[in-house]
């Protein structure tokens, strides 16, 4: 994701870099924390708000880079 995120910011589409860093927090943080991307010690305890909001943010994200994949004739 992160490289992902350095070929955008080089070669659009054009994004403000406030949420194209916010994006790579929040991948950073999926990394980070046990169970969301890699395993742990232990299964971590959901959070159905947090998980409705990860699901929202992911699936709008999608949707703006489909939209500008689109645009750009890819």
């Amino acid at each position: 994701m992160g490289a992902a995120l350095n070929v955008m910011k080089r070669s659009g589409p054009y994004v403000h870099p406030a949420p194209v860093d916010g994006w790579g927090k929040l991948y950073g943080w999926t990394n980070d924390e046990d169970g969301l991307r890699h395993g742990g010690d232990s299964a971590p305890t959901p959070d159905q708000d947090l998980a409705r909001y990860m699901l929202v943010t992911c699936s709008a994200f999608v949707n703006l880079m489909t939209g500008a994949e689109a645009k750009q004739g890819r």
